[in-house]
């Protein structure tokens, strides 16, 4: 299995659709497992937006890998969610600060969010924790 992981914006639902275009490959977001299967403990006022059970998804994920006989691509924004031995390889999406600055204010975040998701992207978090 492998994890694409990186910064709302940088593009990572767009790299996995071009890879299932080229490859057979089962896809997955722990964002979807949790609006699918409602594994939400909360909602943060300050980021608005709702915040996942991260055990409760893990195990749901863990079911589907465990039950594929396929490897499969998991999208997330961080890779420090998950045990180290789930994935063959993790794949960090970066992007110009300035192109990510314009995908999010297109998507409506407040500039808590957006400052935010900038900030992570400028000091490399997601980078450094994959």
């Amino acid at each position: 299995h492998f994890l694409i992981c990186g910064t709302p914006g940088t593009g990572k639902s767009t790299v996995i659709e071009e890879i299932r275009k080229q490859v057979d490959i089962s896809c997955v977001s722990l964002n979807d497992i949790a609006k699918e299967e409602n594994l939400f403990e909360g909602y943060d006022e300050r980021l608005e937006c709702p915040v996942m059970d991260n055990e409760k998804v893990l195990d749901a994920l863990e079911d589907r890998l465990s039950d594929s006989e396929t490897p499969y691509l998991v999208e997330y924004h961080s890779a420090d969610l998950f045990p180290e031995d789930w994935f063959a390889g993790v794949f960090v999406m970066r992007t110009d600060n300035e192109i990510l600055y314009k995908r999010l204010a297109q998507r409506g975040y407040s500039a808590e969010k957006l400052s935010e998701n900038i900030q992570c992207e400028i000091f490399r978090v997601i980078l450094d924790q994959a």
